[in-house]
Parts: structure tokens; sequence; C-alpha cells
């Protein structure tokens, strides 16, 4: 954080030092500060507990403890899915996904072209070879390969994404019966991870891949387990069997430092490094969720202009209406002045407008009287100014205003 106050004195770095303990708060003039970044994790445990939806009999929920299955992996129809719905497709950037996978009944393809196996969060409830963004998961079973791989797709079909998962020997064949701990991460936009584990979700680390490729993965709505089949894949075979699976989502948010202070003079400056967006204190700002208003956009006090007095025919009107500036339209009635006159005088801020002096016949007035610009309202006594008089000019700032020349 950095300050600068209306002393001139201002901390550059973080060795600067400022003496504040004689400073009230109208010293300071400017803030320059960030958002503070707080994360918060949400974790959905035992999610094969929840209700799941499967496309056909190879894919089952079932047992006690309850597990998802899908009963071969190789066989026929060439596509089946069982998923959960998350409910919703804001699933944030970072996310963590695990579960205890038991593999049974396996043995190697028989054909070049292999079968595969998909666990992972998708966009749609289709098998892992359609069209679909998602972040998987994958075993690849044929006469060459029997091993894990990870993969991202954005709005295609599967493709070798972030690569094969070697064991420790750097093998890509060493896929058999056993038990096996998976961790998918997405850890930024682009960036996701998949590891294998033997023993528990800390054990011992058979292999791990990252990929990079992820940007525009959206929509993460379902946890999918699918299959497929390359061109010609034959033979095979294999039950994999998920337990404890749980979904970790990180949620970064950051403090708007800004909203809590309070105690500053208005027109205090407050500039956000990370985004560079300066922001203005207004104190009296009662038709804006926030005092602070960032420069560049319409000031709070500006959505709508008050005028009031005047003549028709010969005789002066108390007549005050407004019109939303934002808006084409007729003005509207906002309300009367406390005297019935013409040729007056106005200031405002961002809050009130004041009008001063003005004429009724041969009558001037000394008159000042106002309106809270954001409800409409018949003026109030504000006081009085020094002469009597009319044709004035007034010119105001957020702190003052003043009237100037005129004629009585």
């Amino acid at each position: 954080m950095a300050w600068i106050n209306n002393k001139h004195e201002t901390l550059s770095s973080t060795s600067d030092t400022m003496d504040t303990t004689s400073m009230t708060a109208s010293d300071f003039g400017v803030f320059l500060n960030h958002g503070i970044p707080h994360t918060s994790q949400s974790t959905d445990e035992d999610i094969q507990d929840e209700t799941w939806t499967s496309n056909g009999s190879n894919q089952i929920q079932a047992g006690t403890p309850q597990y998802v299955e899908t009963v071969d992996a190789t066989a026929y129809p060439e596509t089946s899915t069982i998923y959960y719905d998350i409910g919703t497709a804001n699933i944030t950037d970072t996310w963590t996904l695990k579960a205890k996978m038991v593999i049974s009944n396996f043995s190697a393809g028989g054909h070049s072209h292999g079968w595969w196996w998909h666990l992972g969060l998708s966009s749609n409830t289709s098998h892992g070879n359609s069209s679909h963004d998602g972040i998987d998961i994958v075993i690849h079973n044929s006469n060459t390969y029997q091993r894990f791989m990870s993969t991202a797709s954005n709005g295609a079909a599967v493709s070798w994404g972030s690569g094969s998962i070697a064991d420790s020997n750097g093998d890509t064949d060493y896929l058999d019966d056993g038990t096996y701990y998976l961790t998918l991460e997405r850890t930024s936009e682009a960036n996701y991870t998949c590891t294998i584990r033997t023993g528990s979700h800390s054990g011992t680390v058979l292999g791990s891949v990252s990929g990079t490729n992820a940007t525009g993965v959206a929509d993460l709505r379902y946890i999918k387990s699918s299959t497929h089949k390359s061109t010609s894949a034959s033979g095979g075979g294999g039950k994999y069997r998920l337990y404890d699976i749980d979904l970790t989502t990180s949620v970064t948010t950051y403090t708007d430092e800004k909203a809590s202070i309070t105690n500053v003079t208005s027109n205090t400056r407050y500039e956000e490094t990370d985004t560079r967006k300066i922001y203005s204190f207004n104190s009296n700002a009662p038709w804006t969720s926030t005092n602070w208003t960032e420069r560049g956009d319409t000031p709070s006090g500006a959505f709508r202009g008050v005028f009031g007095g005047g003549s028709l025919s010969s005789s002066q009107v108390n007549t005050m209406d407004y019109v939303t500036i934002s808006t084409l339209g007729n003005a509207s009635d906002f309300g009367d002045l406390t005297v019935t006159r013409s040729l007056l005088a106005g200031v405002f801020d961002a809050t009130r407008g004041v009008f001063c002096g003005g004429r009724s016949g041969s009558t001037y007035h000394d008159t000042l009287d106002y309106v809270t610009i954001g409800t409409t309202g018949n003026a109030t006594d504000f006081g009085n100014n020094n002469t009597d008089n009319a044709y004035m000019a007034g010119c105001s700032s957020d702190v003052r205003g003043c009237y100037g020349g005129g004629w009585r």
C-alpha cells in the first residue's frame, strides 16, 4: 500500500515511513491500493453417493460402500457414459477432482487402435470423443500401450492433450489390476495436472503429467465417466470401479478495502494498483451503493437536472422541474421553491442544489433555499444572501458554491 497526503509526503517503497501520529483524516488526499485476494475452498465429498445418470448397463452405480463402475471398458456399445450433474456451469478456474480407482479383469487390447476410458469435468453428457469442453484423466488400452493419460478438449473431440503418464521407470505399458489414486487438478485457466499414486492420495507417485492447453475450456457442469474406441480396436478388457470421488473448488475473491473507508474528505482519490482504476470519494451520495465513484464514470450526482423559478406571462412562479439526464423525455414536477421568483442563480454538489436570490415583480430577494437532488420535494430554507439581488451567476464544486454579479 502507498499513501500520499496533503502535506506532500509520499511513501514510494516499503522502506519509507510516514509520521501519522498528528494527522487527521483530512490530511490524507490519495490512496494507492490493490484488492487483497482471499481464497475460499469448498469440497463436495463422496460424490459417488449422489445420484448419477447412466446411458446403459455398462455404466452403473452400486455397492456398499457405493461406487461408480464401468463394467467392461472394452465392451459394446462402443460408447457408454455415466455422469453426475454438479448443478452449475460456473465451476471456477481452479479445482481438484480426486478418486480411488480399483481395476480388475484387465487385459491388453488386441489392436494398435485402442479403447479409451475417461474421468473428468465436462460441458456435456456425451461420451469423451464427442465435441465438448472438458479436462480428463484417460486410460488408453491397446496392444502397444496400457497407460494413463490426461487431456483437455475445447469444443472438440478428445485429443492427445498433455500426453502419457509414464511410471517411475518411464514405461507407458504399466497398467494392470490394482488400486490407483487419481488426482486431476486445474491450476489456472490454461494449466492442469494429472497425478496417479499408489497407496493413498498422499502415497507413492506412479506418474504425473501437466498440460497448458485448457484456455477457453468452460461450462464444466458434469463429472463424467465414459468410454469410446478408436477405429478397429479389438480385444482387451477391464472393470474400472471408482470410490471416494471428491471435488474441491477454489474461489478467489478480492476485498474491496475502499468500501470501508468513510472518514476522509470529499474528492479524496483512491487508485487500485491492480486495475489502475481511480475513484473519487463523495461523502454524500445517498442514492448510490457506494461513496466511491470511478473516474470517467458519470458523477454520482449528475444523473438528474433540477431547475426552478422563472416567469410565465407577467407572473413569477415557484415551480421546480427535473429531468433524468441520461433519458430523453419531458420534465417532471420536482416540488416548489420557498419563494415565488425569477432571475435566480444556483449552485450544487453531488447531493444538494441551492437557489439564490431572485426577483418577484419589483421586489428583490436575499433568499437561499435548497433541495436534495436525489429526492423530489419542496425546497427548504438554507439561509440568506448578504444582499437581496437578482441576475447573479453561480459556480460551485463539491465543497463550495459562489455567486457573483447581479442587479438590484
